[in-house]
């Protein structure tokens, strides 16, 4: 209906676990974003403790490409 509010990706807080909510109505490039901020955010040991291959590692660090 008209009056129905949009669906858009986000980070939330239910329950004391994050959750991120991709929705499919927006382009991936916006789904990648809310992953790689909700991982700045909220996985910074996972980040540190595991290899990334450098693309994705640019994409997490907000660093852009090439």
């Amino acid at each position: 209906s008209a009056d129905a509010l949009p669906i858009m990706s986000g980070i939330c807080r239910l329950r004391g676990q994050w959750w991120v909510v991709l929705s499919h109505s927006e382009p991936a490039s916006a789904q990648i974003q809310i992953l790689a901020q909700a991982l700045r955010d909220h996985a910074g040991p996972l980040l540190a403790s595991r290899h990334w291959p450098p693309a994705i590692r640019e994409v997490i660090e907000g660093e852009p490409s090439e």
